[in-house]
């Protein structure tokens, strides 16, 4: 995609485009979806591995089983047996799961290249 601005993809960082009903369009290199008090069919009908109706994580809150490329956090995760203790389901918890993950991706993840063959997936 051409970035917002009009140059090329090779001058920005990879982005995707969100589509909303109004037929509006946002471009983002990172969505955090947040929602209600409850769960929701969307963590139902997730097709990840659940646990007690919430999405299991390992003690680095990544999705099990997703190569470590969707993480969860807050009221719709919970850790998967041996990775950590439960933790309550406040706004605290989730505010801390969320700075971490911040962290993570500002850290680690921002110099990813999606186009470099080699962090392609092989299989």
């Amino acid at each position: 995609y051409p970035s917002p601005d009009g140059t090329s993809k090779e001058e920005h960082h990879h982005y995707t485009m969100a589509s909303f009903a109004d037929d509006t369009e946002l471009p983002f290199g990172t969505m955090v979806w947040s929602a209600g008090l409850a769960p929701v069919k969307f963590v139902e009908n997730s097709n990840l591995k659940l646990g007690k109706g919430k999405i299991l994580v390992d003690k680095y809150l990544r999705v099990l089983d997703q190569k470590g490329r969707v993480f969860a956090l807050g009221d719709c995760a919970t850790f998967a047996e041996g990775e950590g203790l439960p933790l309550p389901p406040t706004a605290s918890v989730a505010e801390q799961q969320a700075y971490y993950i911040g962290d993570c991706f500002n850290l680690y993840y921002k110099d990813f290249d999606v186009t470099n063959e080699k962090m392609k997936d092989t299989e």
